[in-house]
């Protein structure tokens, strides 16, 4: 304490000096100085470290520590069974305890003890959802003690949804396997998102979703509601163009909605055909039966007074 006097002698002095305000204010400056030396340290600290492991429980997060400690990796237990390490030895740190068979249960995910940390700045939504989450773990603790249970998971699923917009050329559009290439692509690509969930349409409101070939909402099938897509669309081609050339491109708009006669007729048609394919098939048919009763053929050598009918002289 002697060797520090000659420099806390003019500290003093100096404290000594001021006013009530000015020491007041020197000391809030001192204060603040203080707390923004704390949240620098700590955010660096932060910085150069990650999560590793959250929602822990005290079995894993001993077992856990145990295995960093083996492998040398520094790390910082925080609430809420969470474990930092390096952001560099991050990958490291999962990999030496990827393979450990961890005994107990998985613990569930932070409680009540979400409402621990400073929660200045929050809205209301974020309170209602973390309160929400806080009661949702707190059963999944108290269920999770059972002997008989080995693990839960409840969750409501709500399946994904999406519609895609658009915008066809004048003139053209899209048959059922051009609708069902965009609707696979689309579902491909969205994770979650199943093609029956995606909704197809154009700019002015027109379902072109392809269905299942099982018929539409409107009682047509695939095929059909093709052939009338297609009636339409060339009729509105053929009317817009001629509008064009009358009035002037852009001057009139076409749009065809048909309705379409799908009744089916059944006609019968017998056809008779001659057993014989070579034989042409007798078209009338006529038969005359004669029968006559007569004396004894007059006889003689055929000649013109026979055929005349005249007398034949004997001699």
């Amino acid at each position: 304490m002697d060797s520090l006097q000659p420099v806390l002698q003019p500290i003093t002095r100096v404290w000594r000096g001021l006013g009530r305000g000015q020491q007041i204010g020197l000391a809030a400056v001192a204060a603040a100085l203080v707390g923004l030396l704390f949240i620098v340290s700590t955010v660096g600290r932060g910085a150069d470290s990650a999560i590793a492991y959250s929602g822990l429980s005290n079995d894993d997060e001993a077992a856990i520590v145990q295995k960093l400690k083996d492998a040398k990796i520094p790390y910082e237990l925080q609430d809420g069974g969470t474990i930092r390490v390096p952001s560099g030895q991050l990958q490291e740190a999962r990999l030496a305890t990827a393979g450990m068979g961890l005994g107990g249960k998985p613990a569930a995910g932070s409680g009540f003890e979400l409402f621990n940390q400073p929660s200045f700045g929050q809205t209301e939504f974020t309170q209602k959802v973390n309160y929400q989450r806080a009661l949702e773990n707190e059963l999944a603790r108290s269920i999770d003690q059972m002997d008989a249970v080995e693990t839960l998971f409840a969750s409501q699923q709500q399946p994904t949804t999406a519609s895609v917009m658009l915008k066809l050329k004048p003139g053209k559009h899209l048959d059922s396997a051009q609708s069902r290439s965009i609707s696979n692509m689309v579902a491909g690509s969205v994770q979650g998102l199943k093609p029956q969930n995606l909704t197809i349409v154009d700019i002015n409101g027109n379902t072109l979703t392809p269905d299942d070939g099982a018929g539409s909402t409107s009682g047509l099938s695939s095929k059909q509601l093709e052939t009338q897509r297609g009636y339409e669309s060339t009729t509105e081609h053929n009317l817009q163009a001629m509008l064009d050339n009358v009035l002037g491109p852009g001057k009139a708009t076409v749009r065809v909605a048909a309705v379409m006669n799908w009744d089916q007729i059944e006609q019968t048609d017998e056809t008779y055909t001659p057993g014989d394919p070579t034989k042409t098939p007798v078209l009338t048919n006529h038969a005359i039966t004669e029968t006559s009763n007569g004396g004894a053929a007059v006889g003689g050598v055929p000649g013109a007074a026979s055929n005349n009918g005249a007398a034949v002289p004997t001699y």
